[in-house]
């Protein structure tokens, strides 16, 4: 499993977490045209087996933030798939035989404990429209986050609400929409304010 590429999602969403706290130091220190220079990353640099291409060191508190949203969304992989075609796969299944009795690591005390879970498929809403990658670490945080995984109906229209919300996502330059645009049309051009 894993082995046909997909985003780690515990990289995925420790680094958009993390992003965002050096956001608010960099705004606080006046030091924002720095960091967005050097951001230059997006979740193409997140590959399926959690390598690090150049990323962000993430704290303590993303990192197990991030471990939890990751463990809840593969508690949720089965459902996921059959029901929205959100495919999550283990790239290291967990064996439950009798044989295998190691004791599980305490997470809370091991930030570098990752689970190893890789986004391989998202469902197709509309033909020829992708969501923005940009959203991506957001959309499965809030999936995981913002969905009562208790009761079936509030579950089902949470998922629907998060889906709908990741792919009405704009992207988030004008290059981007642009072409986007002249894919489907090359007649279109946006034109920022």
């Amino acid at each position: 499993a894993g082995g046909n590429g997909g985003i780690h999602i515990q990289t995925a969403i420790a680094q958009a977490l993390q992003w965002e706290d050096d956001l608010v130091l960099s705004e606080d220190r006046g030091e924002l045209a720095s960091l967005k220079a050097n951001r230059g990353r997006s979740t193409d640099d997140i590959d399926g087996n959690g390598n690090d291409h150049g990323l962000l060191q993430v704290n303590e508190t993303n990192h197990n933030l991030a471990h939890q949203v990751t463990s809840c969304l593969i508690d949720q992989a089965d459902m996921l798939e059959e029901y929205f075609s959100i495919r999550i796969e283990r790239t290291n299944p967990v064996d439950d035989t009798e044989d295998d009795k190691k004791p599980s690591p305490d997470i809370s005390n091991n930030s570098e404990n990752t689970l190893d879970a890789v986004l391989t498929g998202l469902p197709v809403l509309l033909d020829g429209h992708c969501p923005q990658p940009h959203g991506l670490p957001i959309f499965l945080l809030r999936l995981a986050t913002q969905v009562d995984w208790s009761e079936e109906l509030p579950c089902f229209h949470g998922i629907c609400k998060e889906l709908a919300n990741y792919y009405a996502m704009l992207p988030n330059e004008a290059d981007d929409l642009n072409a986007n645009l002249a894919s489907t049309d090359p007649s279109l051009h946006f034109q920022p304010w």
